[in-house]
């Protein structure tokens, strides 16, 4: 088996690829890559790590990509996954 690096995916013909966007493989050893959790994304693909969405965004689902708060809304903390009513 190929042992891929972190921050790419082994494919059916065993060989190495990216992970995609908003998805991130943290170590060698990991069959496939994982979906940043909620609160995080990522901007570009083969990540190792995702960040946290910045102040005045969220993501309630996991491997998306963080969104504005709403109008009549806030969000006032980094990786935050709602937002607050004003």
């Amino acid at each position: 088996m190929n042992a891929t690096r972190a921050g790419k995916t082994t494919t059916e013909a065993n060989t190495c690829d990216l992970c995609p966007i908003h998805t991130y493989r943290p170590a060698m050893g990991a069959l496939s890559c994982l979906p940043c959790p909620r609160g995080t994304q990522t901007s570009n693909t083969g990540n190792v790590e995702c960040t946290a969405c910045p102040i005045g965004y969220h993501n309630n689902q996991a491997g998306t990509v963080c969104e504005a708060a709403d109008k009549g809304t806030f969000v006032n903390t980094t990786g935050a996954y709602v937002s607050t009513p004003w």
